[in-house]
């Protein structure tokens, strides 16, 4: 069983941006921050304060702690679940069931994780 950050049209940007991140000053880890929460609130349609407060109870952890962790994920790489398949198919493993990040996600807030769970053949 695994997890891994679904590939997105905007994977490209989110290494690029996790780099600089991962090596920048706090003060501008701050402004970063502050940004993607202004964009998640924009393209948000749901309550954002209940959104937040709620947060912890649905995903285990702050969501401004999650944010960091996002925005700082480096090294960071991303996959298809194609590929996937291909490269667990070549250790003789099948695919026994898939959560998958549900159609295909620009990538503009991240990419999401697909869930794994393969066994032997």
């Amino acid at each position: 069983m695994f997890a891994l950050y679904r590939r997105t049209p905007l994977c490209w940007f989110w290494k690029i941006e996790k780099r600089w991140y991962a090596g920048a000053s706090a003060a501008a880890q701050a402004r970063a921050r502050a940004v993607y929460v202004r964009v998640f609130r924009l393209l948000n349609r749901r309550n954002f304060k209940d959104y937040v407060a709620n947060y912890g109870q649905v995903r285990g952890m702050d969501f401004y702690h999650d944010v960091h962790d996002w925005l700082g994920g480096w090294p960071y790489e991303s996959i298809s679940p194609a590929e996937v398949d291909s490269l667990m198919q070549q250790q003789g493993l099948r695919r026994i069931r898939a959560f998958l990040v549900p159609g295909r996600a620009a990538g503009l807030l991240g990419s999401g994780n697909d869930e794994y769970v393969y066994g032997w053949v």
